[in-house]
């Protein structure tokens, strides 16, 4: 916001011609350090974290618990079929298809039993894994009902806000 009255100047000066233009605003950033690109940063530095973050949860097996592809592979048929039992239709490329082996392991642990002998270690690891934040279970989806779940979305889009009003108002823009 301060270094908008000296853009606007150097481009009514110079509007009709586009080189002497470039070589002022150029001038301008590197005489007064300014850098109209600066304000983005935090937001670059959020959404790089974000898509870190979204692979972590989408695939807890493999980045949380790392365990072998192969054992992920036998749980990911074996899930399909119980969840087909079930009358639910899953696909082994469904994104939350470890989130789904998750519950089943935890919700119906006999029907995973006949791997106890060659995955018993990787079962107790998930049978293990506590994703919760006091009551709120992070693997439940949150949906338009009364829900714990639902303070998760609600709490990122108001914290979202208040992180735009912030930058806006320290940069001079209303």
């Amino acid at each position: 916001a301060a270094f908008n009255p000296m853009i606007q100047d150097i481009q009514t000066r110079y509007k009709n011609d586009r080189d002497k233009q470039n070589e002022e605003l150029t001038k301008l950033t590197t005489e007064y350090g300014y850098n109209p690109t600066a304000g983005c940063l935090p937001m670059v530095i959020n959404l790089l974290i974000m898509f870190g973050l979204v692979e972590v949860i989408y695939k807890p097996l493999t980045y949380m618990l790392t365990l072998p592809s192969e054992f992920i592979s036998t749980m990911t048929e074996r899930t399909i079929s119980l969840a087909a039992e079930a009358g639910t239709t899953l696909a082994s490329n469904n994104r939350m298809i470890e989130t789904y082996i998750i519950q089943y392991v935890k919700s119906n642990f006999a029907a995973f039993s006949d791997l106890t002998a060659t995955y018993g270690s990787e079962l107790t690891k998930i049978q293990n894994l506590q994703m919760n934040i006091g009551s709120i279970n992070l693997y439940e989806k949150p949906e338009l009902r009364l829900s714990l779940a639902l303070i998760i979305p609600i709490f990122s889009i108001v914290t979202q806000l208040i992180s735009t009003v912030v930058m806006m108002k320290s940069s001079g823009t209303q």
